[in-house]
């Protein structure tokens, strides 16, 4: 006898602006699914990612962030090593 079992872990709702230091970054949350563009100096640039519950990975480029959700922010490690911490812009 056997049983199938399905696991589905609602990801953190993400979607939306943020504020960085030294910049923003608007996300577009499908599912599980993130895109968007990270705005620093004037500068844009697209960026992708996952989640998984609270976990979240952010590309752009060649740069990459690993961190979670947590309290309302995004606390992220860089590839580099850097820690970052954004936290939600208010809407106007």
């Amino acid at each position: 006898m056997w049983c199938e079992a399905h696991l589905w872990i609602v990801p953190a709702q993400v979607g939306g602006r943020w504020r960085l230091p030294g910049g923003d970054l608007a996300l577009t949350q499908t599912f599980q699914k993130l895109t968007g563009t990270l705005t620093a100096g004037g500068v844009s640039a697209p960026v992708t990612g996952t989640l998984r519950g609270a976990d979240i990975e952010l590309s752009s480029g060649a740069a990459s962030w690993q961190g979670r959700v947590k309290n309302g922010a995004l606390e992220l490690r860089g590839s580099d090593g850097r820690r970052i911490k954004a936290t939600r812009r208010q809407q106007p």
